[in-house]
């Protein structure tokens, strides 16, 4: 309970080193054969393989769009007859109102005798 593996990846026939927390132990040339060596902070990284990486999965394509759109044709959208007035100015409704409603031609709305 009380002991800790130096080395977790020591190999089935060889064994491993235990130490007890706060003893020093001065680790013989077989004990220091199944460490790895120390990093070096001041040694640069080893730049990765490029082969060895998996491509990179493309992300977006146009390929067909332009083809698949002209199939049909590109179509205008179709214009609203009557323009819709929601949120306009009421003052501006009200004016528009009175200004639609007053707007015949000359003969059409007034009464025949």
């Amino acid at each position: 309970t009380g002991f800790q593996p130096i080395h977790k990846r020591a190999r089935a026939n060889q064994p491993l080193v235990y130490i007890k927390p706060g003893i020093e132990v001065t680790p013989s040339s077989e004990t220091l054969a199944l460490l790895p060596p120390p990093p070096n902070p001041s040694a640069p990284e080893e730049p990765q393989q490029k082969g060895s990486e998996m491509a990179k999965s493309k992300n977006h394509t146009a390929h067909n769009q332009s083809y698949k759109a002209h199939r049909n044709g590109i179509k205008k959208p179709k214009r609203q007859r009557q323009a819709s007035t929601k949120g306009m100015d009421p003052k501006f409704l009200r004016n528009l109102r009175y200004s639609r409603k007053h707007n015949v031609k000359a003969g059409e709305g007034e009464v025949e005798k």
